[in-house]
């Protein structure tokens, strides 16, 4: 494992757990968060949490 996985787990990670990602290109000292952005991958877990617009009662019958 290196440590480029590891900043990849650690990032996806926290934004799963919900940490703010300008918080995340903080904490791994990234002047840019375009940078942090390439780090953080949506997982099944987090797209869960995503509620869809057809879902809400505007579009129920």
């Amino acid at each position: 494992m290196s440590a480029h996985t590891l900043r990849h787990c650690f990032s996806t990670h926290s934004l799963e757990n919900g940490v703010d990602p300008v918080f995340i290109s903080q904490m791994l000292g990234h002047k840019s968060i375009k940078t942090t952005l390439t780090y953080l991958h949506m997982t099944s877990k987090s797209l869960m949490g995503i509620k869809s617009p057809l879902d809400s009662d505007e579009f129920k019958l």
